[in-house]
C-alpha cells in the first residue's frame, strides 16, 4: 500500500518585513505544489487564496477559496492543529505573496467538521473539510465562488469531466523559489467514491466516502495546495467541485479531494449564507435577499440590476448596456439597458412583403405572417398567357394556361403575353380537309368545301355543308317554287293545277286561290294513296 501525503507545505518563518497593516513577508517555502500547471491570474480566481499557519518549528502554508465576503472554505487537516486559536491564521489575497504585491486579513473563528478524522499514512482523512472566517471584508477585487450544493452535486455521470485545480504549492523540491505563486492545472475527474465503507481503486488508490480523485496525468495538485479547489463549470460557470486533501507520498499517481456537495448544509449553515452564496430563497443567506439564485447585499430588484455578475458574485450592480430587458410584448420592440434603465427598441416591421399573408403581431411571438385563403386572387404578372394569379399556400401562384384553339383549321392560333389569344387567318388556297363533306381549301379564314359537293338532287331542300358533321339537307317551305308550274309541298315538288302553258298562275310566288284549293283536293288525294 502507499503512503498518503497531506498536501499542506510547511514554511520555515525566516523574518518579515512590514508592508502596510497587517501585511507580512513570506518566505523560504520545504516541499511540493500543483505539478505541471502554470501562473493563474486571471479575475475569477482573485479570490483563491493562500494562508500561513503555525506549526511546531515554524509555518505551514495552505490555499483556501472565499465562498462568502468572509469565509473561506478549505481543508481539515490545514486547521487542525489551530482549530481553536484562530489567531494563529493570517491570509494573503494576491496572484503571488513573494512579489509583496498582496492583502493580508486576519482569521476571526475556525470551523472544522466535527467528525474529521485526520487517518494515517496509509489510510486517507475522513471528512476533510474547513472553514475560515475572517475579522474583515476580503478585497473588493476577490470575488466568492460558489460550492455545488445537492442539487447539481458531482454524480458518476461527471467522471470524466475535466477539473481545473489550483493551489499555491512549488513545482518541484528542487524550485524552491516557484512557492507561494498562484498557479492552476487541468485534469479529469478520474475517480469518484460515495461508499459508506470508502472505495479502492486499481488496486492502490483508497479514498474514504464523499471523495474524488484524479490520476496525476497530465498534472494535479500536491504538497502547498492542500485546500484549493477542484473547479468544475456547469452552464458556464465555475463551482467549487472539491477541497485538495491528500496525494500518494511523491504526488505521481493520484491525489484526492474532499466532494464538497456532500456537504453542502454544514456548510451553508455555519457560512450563513454570504454575498454570492449559491440560494432558492431569502432565508437562505445572512442579508435576508436570494437575487438571481445568489445571496445578495440588497433585493436588488430593479430592472436592469442584477446580483451575479462574472466576478461580482453577492453585490447588485447596473448590467451592461445592450443587456436584454424585455417586457414581455414583442410588439413594441425589444427592450435593452441604457445606464441602468430600461429603453425600449424600435418597433418591429412584420411586413413581409408578401401579398398572399396577412402580417400581424403576436406579443408572445412577435411578428406572424399566416397564409390568406386559397384562391384570393393576387396581382397579376403581366403575362395574359398563364391565366389569372391567385395565393396557394401563402404563395401567388399562376393559374391553369390560356386555352387559344378556335377549332378553326384555316387560322394559326397562338397566345401574346401582352395580348393574350390571336387567331391569323393562313393564306387563301390553303388545304384544310373539308370535314366529311368533301376536301376543302381555306378562303378568308374559313375552310370551305368544294362547290355542289353535298347536292342530293332533290329541288325541295337547301344543301349545304358542315366540315364537323358532314352535309346538311334542310327541307324547304311548302308553296317554294321548285319548277316550271311546280312547288314544294311536304317536302315534295308537284304541279300546280291552274298553271297554264303560257305562265300564267305559274311562278315563285304563293298560288292563287283555285289553285290552293286544288292544291289541297291533290294533297288529300295522295294522303289516301300514302
Amino acid at each position: 500500500m502507499q503512503r498518503l501525503s497531506l498536501v499542506a507545505i510547511a514554511w520555515w518563518f525566516v523574518a518579515f518585513s512590514a508592508c502596510d497593516p497587517g501585511e507580512e513577508a513570506f518566505l523560504t517555502v520545504l516541499g511540493k505544489g500543483i505539478v505541471g500547471g502554470t501562473a493563474d491570474t486571471s479575475p475569477e480566481h482573485q479570490g483563491i487564496m493562500v494562508f500561513l499557519f503555525n506549526v511546531p518549528g515554524g509555518q505551514a502554508l495552505c490555499t483556501g477559496t472565499l465562498i462568502s465576503r468572509r469565509v473561506i472554505l478549505t481543508a481539515g487537516h490545514c486547521v487542525y492543529d489551530n482549530r481553536t486559536n484562530p489567531g494563529g491564521f493570517t491570509v494573503a489575497f494576491g496572484d503571488s505573496i513573494t512579489s509583496g504585491n498582496y492583502v493580508t486579513r486576519r482569521v476571526a473563528e475556525v470551523w472544522l467538521h466535527p467528525s474529521y478524522s485526520v487517518g494515517s499514512s496509509y489510510d486517507p482523512p475522513v471528512n476533510d473539510i474547513a472553514m475560515l472566517r475572517l475579522s474583515s471584508d476580503a478585497p473588493a477585487n476577490a470575488p466568492a465562488i460558489p460550492y455545488l450544493t445537492s442539487s447539481n452535486g458531482l454524480t458518476t455521470a461527471d467522471v470524466g469531466t475535466t477539473l481545473e485545480f489550483v493551489g499555491y504549492g512549488i513545482t518541484s523540491a528542487s524550485a524552491q523559489d516557484s512557492a507561494g505563486t498562484r498557479r492552476h492545472v487541468f485534469n479529469d475527474l478520474r475517480w469518484l467514491c460515495t461508499a459508506q465503507s470508502g472505495c479502492t481503486f486499481s488496486g492502490y488508490v483508497t479514498a474514504s466516502r464523499n471523495t474524488l480523485c484524479d490520476d496525476q496525468n497530465p498534472g494535479g495538485p500536491c504538497s502547498g495546495d492542500s485546500g484549493g479547489p477542484d473547479l468544475i463549470t456547469r452552464n458556464g460557470r465555475q463551482y467549487i467541485a472539491g477541497v485538495n486533501s491528500y496525494c500518494d507520498q511523491n504526488c505521481q499517481y493520484y491525489c484526492c479531494s474532499t466532494k464538497v456537495d456532500a456537504f453542502a448544509a454544514e456548510v451553508g449553515d455555519w457560512a450563513g449564507g454570504g454575498p454570492g452564496d449559491p440560494c432558492a430563497t431569502n432565508a437562505d443567506c445572512t442579508s435576508g435577499f436570494c437575487a438571481d439564485n445568489v445571496c445578495c447585499d440588497s433585493a436588488c430588484d430593479r430592472v436592469c440590476y442584477s446580483c451575479n455578475q462574472p466576478g461580482f458574485a453577492g453585490t447588485c450592480r447596473m448590467d451592461a448596456n445592450g443587456a436584454p430587458c424585455p417586457d414581455g410584448d414583442r410588439c413594441n420592440g425589444d427592450e435593452t439597458c441604457l445606464q441602468g434603465n430600461c429603453v425600449a427598441g424600435a418597433l418591429p416591421n412584420c411586413d413581409d412583403a408578401n401579398v398572399c399573408t396577412q402580417d400581424s403581431c403576436d406579443p408572445a411571438a412577435g411578428c406572424v405572417h399566416a397564409a390568406l385563403p386559397g384562391g384570393t386572387p393576387c396581382p397579376d404578372n403581366g403575362n395574359l398567357c398563364d391565366g389569372p394569379e391567385s395565393c396557394q399556400g401563402g404563395a401567388c401562384v399562376s393559374g391553369p394556361a390560356l386555352v387559344c384553339d378556335d377549332h378553326e383549321p384555316c387560322t394559326q392560333d397562338a397566345c401574346e403575353p401582352s395580348a393574350g389569344c390571336g387567331h391569323s387567318p393562313l393564306a387563301d388556297g390553303t388545304a384544310c380537309g373539308g370535314g366529311l363533306c368533301a376536301p376543302g381549301t381555306c378562303q378568308g379564314g374559313r375552310c370551305q368545301a368544294e362547290q355542289d359537293a353535298c347536292d342530293d338532287g332533290d329541288a325541295c331542300t337547301s344543301d349545304g355543308c358542315d366540315p364537323a358533321s358532314g352535309c346538311r339537307h334542310d327541307p324547304l317551305p311548302d308553296g317554294f317554287e321548285c319548277g316550271d308550274c311546280k312547288m314544294c309541298l311536304s317536302r315534295q315538288c308537284v304541279e300546280v293545277p291552274e298553271c297554264t302553258a303560257d305562265g300564267c298562275g305559274c311562278g315563285g310566288a304563293p298560288a292563287s286561290a283555285g289553285a290552293v284549293w286544288w292544291l289541297g283536293i291533290l294533297l288529300a288525294c295522295r294522303r289516301r294513296r300514302w
